[in-house]
């Protein structure tokens, strides 16, 4: 799978997600269960401006609590690896999800959630960056070790936007692991 019909794929899911999302606080709402969550902005330009605003990489108070790698404390998002922005974007989800249950507000009156929804976005904004420069496939090299970091970046992000993410190898061929296809 090419990085481009990957990219097309989680932009596709992350679409559908806030749809679904948007529908369960409609209905919701019409219960009377919960507030409608606040939204935070979409995976679109809204996003692309927000990550180059000057509020668009902040720096990382806390690592996430199923995080087991190198602490990233103290760093931006920009220099963090993808594998644990998918981290940190998965736990800022729960985090909204947790504020939208308690019904928690800042000290104006809104929604709590708006900011670790905020956070969420910006941290897989910064995955897909980061993910976006590395080097095509041709340019990379063939180890294991390299594969096994871009599978699991792209599982990382995949489990921070709630869904299952299958990622084909395209190095394998009959043969060693090392192999290369041509």
């Amino acid at each position: 799978m090419s990085n481009d019909k990957f990219y097309a794929i989680i932009d596709a899911l992350a679409s559908r997600v806030d749809a679904l999302e948007q529908r369960v606080a409609v209905l919701q709402a019409a219960r009377g269960a919960t507030p409608a969550p606040a939204a935070a902005p979409a995976q679109t330009d809204e996003l692309v401006a927000d990550l180059d605003s000057e509020y668009g990489d902040p720096e990382v108070r806390r690592d996430p609590p199923r995080w087991k790698g190198e602490s990233m404390v103290g760093k931006r998002y920009s220099e963090c690896s993808p594998e644990y922005l998918g981290e940190l974007a998965g736990f800022k989800r729960w985090c909204a999800q947790r504020d939208d249950e308690q019904q928690a507000v800042d000290a104006k009156g809104r929604p709590k959630s708006y900011w670790a929804r905020l956070d969420a976005a910006r941290a897989a904004g910064w995955a897909q960056r980061i993910l976006a420069a590395q080097p095509r496939r041709e340019e990379r090299t063939s180890s294991a070790a390299t594969r096994e970091r871009h599978r699991a970046a792209a599982q990382a992000i995949g489990a921070a936007m709630g869904t299952r993410v299958i990622v084909e190898d395209p190095y394998a061929v009959a043969g060693t692991p090392d192999d290369t296809p041509f």
